[in-house]
């Protein structure tokens, strides 16, 4: 009985946890690599020598973005 309250409290948590970041007014999608600023793509290759990009996202939150870069260098996966 103990398990099956635990999980219906689990349960309950993680819809009202995924509800609120549903409404949280972010936004975040997958982009192109040449859509990023060169700016951002210039000051990422500064925080790791010889990275070499494969993947970008960028997270929308009212007037302000985000950008995350994914790569490699030096046979290590980074995210800036």
């Amino acid at each position: 009985m103990q398990k099956i309250l635990g999980a219906i409290v689990t349960t309950t948590i993680l819809i009202v946890l995924g509800t609120s970041l549903a409404y949280s007014g972010e936004i975040e999608e997958k982009i192109d690599l040449k859509n990023v600023p060169q700016k951002i793509m210039d000051a990422a290759k500064d925080k790791v020598k010889g990275i070499e990009f494969d993947e970008a996202e960028v997270e929308t939150e009212e007037k302000y973005k985000e950008y995350k870069l994914k790569g490699t260098a030096n046979g290590k996966k980074y995210e800036i």
